[in-house]
């Protein structure tokens, strides 16, 4: 998993708010686009041909379900708090449209392990499969043959960069920052990453 330094969230200034600061000096960009801009977001994102969505639900404190849907089907992986996965799947968005040519999250919860990984397969499409280890293994040695392809597809780098992008400013306008912190627990919610990926997709269209 990637293990990015977060800013201090906590700091007086700070305090009173539920979402970004239009005033901070690296995310000066709307939150919410407004409709023309959608139908950009929309006609990009036909470009992957296939539907592709995720869906990012908390369960309990501590704990998520991330729902991936391509096609007709879904797969649904889960998450314990002493993982990072909204920072991982942000991250794995910048890296992806940044250039990298291969990618994974791992998702670890008390049945095992997951990984989603990424194959960039031409300039802006990707092949994607979510694997799955046994349970039993400790952290982060989990044999890389010992697993199963659960689920599998493609999608394109910036449909994938927007589902990533939603999901983010979701939690951001609707929980909020303080709350994140409580519902995870371990790990501030990624305000400088989500920044990062924002300017990103602005720089777009």
């Amino acid at each position: 998993m990637n293990n990015i330094q977060e800013k201090d969230w906590a700091e007086d200034d700070w305090s009173g708010h539920t979402g970004m600061d239009s005033d901070s000096y690296y995310c000066t960009s709307p939150i919410v686009n407004d409709g023309k801009e959608a139908e950009k977001d929309v006609s990009r994102e036909k470009c992957a041909q296939q539907p592709f969505a995720i869906h990012y639900e908390f369960i309990r404190r501590g704990e998520v379900e991330i729902v991936f849907s391509f096609k007709k089907s879904e797969m649904p992986v889960r998450a314990l708090f002493f993982t990072d996965p909204l920072l991982d799947l942000t991250e794995s968005a910048l890296q992806l449209h940044e250039g990298a040519l291969k990618y994974s999250v791992v998702f670890i919860d008390n049945t095992g392990e997951h990984q989603l990984v990424f194959k960039r397969e031409q300039e802006r499409e990707l092949t994607f499969e979510i694997r799955r280890f046994g349970k039993g293994e400790n952290l982060g040695q989990t044999p890389l043959n010992s697993y199963t392809v659960a689920f599998k597809g493609r999608t394109t780098v910036d449909a994938y960069c927007l589902q990533v992008l939603k999901i983010v400013s979701d939690i951001d306008q609707g929980l909020g920052v303080d709350q994140y912190k409580t519902k995870w627990i371990n790990a501030e919610f990624p305000s400088e990453a989500y920044c990062r990926l924002k300017m990103e997709q602005d720089s777009l269209r």
